[in-house]
């Protein structure tokens, strides 16, 4: 069975027995009307906080406050681990918006730069987080392709070695949406069989021998 827990312009999507592994805390706090909120979860195998954002559109004063109330909600990465996922409505980078007019890329104009930085100097690089990057464009408005939508963990690197950690998106359905969907998950691999050995480099010399 699954639940959603939603705000206004927020929400997550969750199996029940996903929660069911947290039993000390399941608190869903509203940071920001319609903005920002977070699952707090813990349990026997750790804390977890999933922070839903939905970023102001047209304001930059008021993306940069946005991000300053999620600093000051955030536990440090020794604590929880955290993971922010939703609309961001400013790139990062150069490369993250294309110009469909100019043909060119765009995503230094604007307020991008000042947002990129605040981003940086508030959440990223204090509570270690990194995005788990997927290339593609999620969002077109007639103008320009920009990846406004975007995950980001502070998971230690550590994970990659054992975890599969993946990050993608979901096709256009522009009638509902002009953003796409991305999905992303972290997985721990199931247990090798028996007969699931990589092939001995020997079966291949024996057989370069006999075509020789």
């Amino acid at each position: 069975s699954e639940m959603c827990i939603r705000d206004r312009g927020l929400g997550l999507w969750l199996k029940k027995s996903f929660l069911a592994k947290f039993p000390r805390r399941n608190e869903w706090v509203e940071l920001e009307h319609g903005r920002v909120a977070v699952l707090h979860l813990d349990g026997e195998h750790g804390a977890l906080d999933i922070y839903c954002i939905y970023l102001d559109t047209q304001s930059s004063e008021a993306r940069q406050n946005s991000m300053k109330l999620i600093a000051d909600h955030m536990s440090h990465h020794t604590q929880a681990l955290s993971v922010m996922a939703g609309d961001f409505n400013f790139v990062e980078f150069t490369e993250d918006r294309w110009n469909l007019s100019a043909g060119e890329y765009s995503g230094g104009n604007n307020n991008n730069g000042a947002d990129a930085e605040k981003f940086s100097n508030l959440l990223r690089t204090p509570f270690a987080f990194h995005e788990w990057d997927q290339p593609h464009y999620t969002h077109e408005d007639g103008k320009a392709r920009s990846r406004l939508d975007r995950m980001y963990i502070n998971q230690h690197i550590s994970y990659q070695f054992d975890h599969h950690c993946s990050c993608n998106v979901l096709d256009w359905d522009k009638d509902l949406s002009s953003h796409r969907p991305i999905v992303f998950s972290r997985k721990t691999p199931k247990p090798k069989l028996p007969g699931d050995k990589p092939l001995n480099p020997n079966i291949f010399g024996k057989m370069a021998g006999k075509r020789g």
